[in-house]
């Protein structure tokens, strides 16, 4: 619905973005900003949807998309960020949160609105709403407020509202949002905690009791990510062994797995914590002197010694906020993919992709033989293939981030993509039904749990209701290699 001039001005003394409000400068948080011609500015503005986000904090208020406008009827302020979305670059253009919640972070006041810094730093809850009831909460401090917009265009299409950010965890993304609460009285500092579980017990430490413990260290450790970049740090935390011996023996062959407040998670066999030929295994919660903040903090798994080692970065799980440890033995697998190249999936690989919300991916599996609807876990098919179908780009080496990570131009091209389970039995199918397939997936866990019994370790499945079906497609158990033949 095209919006008039004589709207604008008739909303003006509501106008939030009008002028340049009291505020400094930008800073670069990997947002870039959109520069668009007046004649793409007035298409934008005509497609726009209507919409309205009701805000309370000290005052209330209302941010529509008309206050969007400038005085001549073209969007001001524009941030533009790019996200990875199951794999895929997303480019998403809005408005800074701050510059909304600018409006009732303080007491009534007239454009242009003043955002208050320090209340922000000192930390307050602000719960985002959506329309159909979802909400998503988050404290203020734990976030750069300039790396989250208020976003109203997806790769240059008019969408609803969308709270989205660069630092924000995919559970904070909050479509369609419809109402912003700030919960402005005064925010205790938060007091971060690890909690362990284990051997029937549940025992909560704050970072003080467990640097009183006499488990706490201070050694440098080091790790690599998958984009092939080292970081290097002095952490200081707790021995996770030695932690973990004090509620009890511990059995070799049992598992450690620690979760993240974002819902990653990772695990640990007993015998590699304990073996310290090449480092000591701690829960760090200090970093080159200073107490870790919430990412990547407040306490995070690393491995530390001298010489310095030096970790795979999927393995220095971030963010965690439980340890739970078990005598089940910790079961390990390798799943093989060649082509042009050959590659080993370990379980850990696997279990980070997986956390990663760019490829964790759910479907609804049809059993034929049972006549039920089963939940799987896993990642896409189409994904795995980038770690065997091009050496100059194996995944996440690219450094332009615009190169996806697998061989788009080949998979269009066609190749037959062979599934091998342990016993030998096989399918193929043609990677032009798998490019970008997002419902057909290499599955590692079934209703929230890992697969069990003849399904163990991976299972090849797919979304009842996909678009595209690859011809010949079966389920495969107990999922060995994945060939693909050129």
């Amino acid at each position: 619905m095209k919006l008039t001039r004589l709207i604008v001005s008739i909303l003006l003394t509501a106008v939030l973005l009008a002028g340049c409000m009291t505020s400094p400068q930008l800073e670069s948080v990997n947002v870039e900003t959109a520069v668009v011609s007046e004649s793409a500015a007035a298409s934008e503005v005509q497609d726009l949807l209507i919409w309205s986000i009701d805000l309370l904090g000290k005052t209330d208020g209302v941010f529509s998309s008309s206050d969007l406008l400038d005085q001549n009827g073209n969007p001001a302020h524009k941030e533009t960020i790019s996200v990875e979305v199951k794999g895929l670059k997303r480019d998403y253009t809005g408005i800074p949160l701050y510059m909304v919640l600018a409006m009732v972070d303080g007491e009534k006041e007239q454009h242009p609105f003043t955002f208050d810094w320090e209340a922000w730093k000192t930390g307050y809850e602000v719960t985002v709403t959506a329309a159909d009831g979802y909400s998503a909460a988050f404290l203020s401090s734990d976030y750069n407020a300039k790396s989250t917009i208020i976003a109203y265009l997806e790769d240059g299409e008019p969408i609803n509202p969308m709270l989205i950010g660069t630092e924000l965890t995919k559970d904070l993304w909050v479509k369609n949002t419809t109402g912003i609460l700030l919960s402005m009285e005064a925010v205790e500092k938060v007091v971060p905690t690890l909690t362990v579980t284990g051997s029937d017990s549940e025992n909560i430490f704050s970072i003080n009791e467990l640097m009183l413990t006499p488990y706490y260290i201070e050694e440098r450790g080091g790790y690599t990510t998958s984009a092939g970049t080292y970081y290097e740090s002095l952490f200081g935390g707790v021995r996770l062994y030695d932690l973990l011996s004090s509620f009890g023996t511990l059995v070799d062959d049992g598992a450690v797995t620690v979760v993240a407040s974002d819902g990653y998670e990772m695990s640990y066999s007993i015998a590699d914590l304990k073996d310290t030929s090449e480092g000591v295994w701690i829960a760090a919660f200090m970093e080159d002197g200073k107490q870790m903040e919430l990412d990547p903090g407040y306490f995070r798994i690393i491995k530390v010694g001298n010489p310095v080692p030096n970790i795979d970065g999927h393995s220095s799980a971030k963010m965690v906020k439980e340890i739970q440890f078990s005598a089940i033995p910790l079961k390990d697998f390798n799943l093989v993919i060649s082509g042009k190249m050959e590659a080993n999936v370990d379980r850990a690989t696997m279990q980070a992709g997986i956390n990663c919300t760019a490829h964790n991916t759910d479907v609804e599996y049809f059993n034929k033989k049972t006549g039920e609807v089963e939940y799987y876990t896993g990642i896409p098919l189409f994904q795995l293939l980038a770690f065997a179908d091009d050496p100059d780009f194996a995944p996440h080496k690219q450094t332009d981030r615009s190169i996806t990570a697998y061989d788009e131009e080949a998979a269009r091209n066609g190749y037959k993509v062979k599934i091998i389970a342990e016993d030998g039995y096989s399918i193929e199918l043609d990677s032009r039904e798998l490019d970008g397939n997002q419902d057909v997936i290499i599955a590692m866990y079934q209703n929230d749990a890992e697969l069990a019994g003849g399904d163990w370790p991976l299972k090849l499945v797919w979304n009842q209701n996909a678009e595209i079906i690859p011809e010949g497609i079966k389920a495969v158990r107990q999922i060995a290699r994945i060939e693909l033949l050129f």
